[in-house]
């Protein structure tokens, strides 16, 4: 691009004087000798129209030469004028959208299977029904317990005609210590023995010590046995007859009058190590007389941290704090609650240990307002389960002629045989990830965008940042030049000095 210079050819002759007249025939014609030619380049104060012509001719944007181009016809121009103007209009609404969508952090979502040769094992938490022993309990504690049962019938419509009608007001229940605080390591005392409920444990071959090996935990159905709860546990295998075993005597002729189901058998759920166990709202109900497979895979949601956020708007807890986990969240939230409105705190809760529990329905009135933020890792395992009739006639036949078991029939009202072993070592991961993983994409996209409407590309940004350099070169030479003196020559002429600052 040009500084606004244009070339001027001045031609100048001879002194008619010099001319000897006697060779006016002779030089009838002006000779070469006799014109000089005086090529000079001429400085013309250039102005924004020009630069824009001159950039609008030479840039390779789509359509500016048309537009620029003063040798066409009018209404050509207008139309490529109207034409590009649409596609810029439509590139800058693509711009901004871009950039909108880029700073409000969107996610994709993407599935990642984790191969491995060695998977921790999980916990495995089990109750019984009816977790305490009618042995252990006396009339008042039956009584007491009675009516427990009548208060969940009263809140459960499916319950409603078996519930028996009860008169809090008799004395007799506050003589007996029926409001009086109830903890769990009262109804501890009345649980089931581990041993008694859990015949046998076997993991990976492996014979195991029930009373070692899980750990009491006090649930909405009472007393319950974790297995693995400290989730130290590793497993290379992952056969049908390998991982978890346990055979569960239910003993319903020692059910004690407890919980708001009208069943017999086990409750199983598979969880976390690291978190409490919401066995009232989830897992599996196994009946007696079964020999229950539970396969089970390890599956992962991964969040990504503020300022990404979630479907609903809202962010992820990404602390390691086991501690502020979203159970421990709802759980303290939750005792909060109670307190409130009852004075008690759930039995269920483990994290209040110094506070006297109490033995409270679950009701969801106690939920409403808890607002916790749900974890970016979540480990969690799905399942399938598949079941057959324990025990056979011809396995109990025998059983009960060498070592003298109980007929077939109270064994498939009692026992079951439940395996909890991995589908697959490996885990599925779905993970949330950025949209843009960084600025790049964003340039990837924009110039997409900017090369579809205007045929524009990087270089064309610096070929209007020379234009704009030009311009203001040409502005502050313009002001420069007109502050110089002009110099008289000997012979008369001025000279005067161009931009670049040469004479003319």
């Amino acid at each position: 691009m040009e500084l606004g210079y244009t070339r001027k050819t001045r031609v100048k002759m001879s002194d008619p004087s010099s001319i000897d007249p006697q060779d006016v025939t002779r030089r009838n014609k002006v000779e070469p000798e006799d014109i000089t030619l005086s090529d000079e380049m001429e400085y013309t104060k250039p102005t924004l129209g020009y630069y824009v012509r001159q950039y609008m001719n030479e840039t390779g944007v789509h359509g500016c030469s048309k537009v620029g181009d003063g040798k066409t016809f009018v209404l050509r121009r207008c139309i490529w004028c109207v034409l590009l103007l649409t596609a810029l209009g439509i590139l800058i609404y693509s711009v901004i959208t871009e950039m909108g969508l880029y700073f409000n952090y969107p996610t994709l979502t993407e599935i990642d299977y984790e191969s491995r040769k060695v998977a921790p094992f999980p916990a495995v938490t089990i109750c019984n029904l009816s977790p305490l022993s009618a042995a252990k309990l006396s009339v008042a504690d039956q009584k007491f317990l009675q009516s427990i049962v009548d208060a969940a019938f009263a809140e459960r419509p499916e319950f409603k005609h078996l519930a028996i009608s009860t008169n809090w007001s008799d004395p007799y229940y506050k003589q007996n210590g029926f409001f009086d605080p109830v903890t769990g390591d009262t109804f501890g005392k009345y649980a089931t023995d581990v041993e008694k409920f859990l015949q046998f444990a076997m993991f990976d071959g492996r014979l195991l010590n029930v009373t070692r090996t899980f750990q009491r935990r006090t649930t909405h159905y009472g007393p319950c046995y974790t297995f693995n709860s400290e989730g130290t546990l590793s497993t290379r295998l992952n056969g049908e007859q390998d991982n978890l075993a346990v055979g569960v005597n239910i003993n319903q002729s020692d059910y004690a009058i407890y919980g708001s189901l009208l069943a017999a058998g086990i409750k199983i759920l598979v969880h976390s190590p690291d978190i409490l166990p919401d066995i009232f709202n989830e897992g599996i109900f196994i009946e007696p007389g079964k020999y229950a497979v539970v396969t089970i895979n390890e599956q992962s949601k991964e969040f990504l941290p503020y300022p990404h956020k979630l479907k609903d708007g809202s962010y992820c807890n990404d602390t390691k704090d086991l501690s502020r986990t979203f159970k421990r969240c709802m759980t303290e939230c939750v005792n909060v609650e109670m307190q409130k409105k009852c004075g008690c705190v759930d039995i269920n809760s483990l994290y209040s240990p110094s506070k006297t529990d109490s033995l409270v329905i679950n009701n969801t009135a106690f939920w409403e307002g808890c607002v916790c933020p749900i974890p970016c890792i979540d480990s969690f395992y799905d399942w399938r389960i598949s079941t057959a009739t324990y025990p056979s006639f011809l396995y109990a036949q025998m059983m009960q002629a060498m070592v003298g078991t109980q007929p077939v029939e109270i064994r498939r009202n009692n026992e079951l045989i439940v395996r909890v072993r991995f589908g697959e070592l490996g885990k599925t991961i779905t993970r949330q990830v950025p949209k843009y993983s960084s600025v790049f994409s964003v340039l990837a996209n924009l110039g997409g965008t900017i090369g579809l409407f205007l045929g524009a590309s990087v270089m064309t940004i610096f070929d209007i940042l020379e234009l704009f350099v030009f311009i203001c070169y040409s502005y502050f030479k313009n002001a420069f030049s007109k502050r110089q003196p002009r110099e008289k020559m000997a012979d008369g002429t001025e000279k005067s000095f161009t931009p670049a600052g040469e004479y003319m």
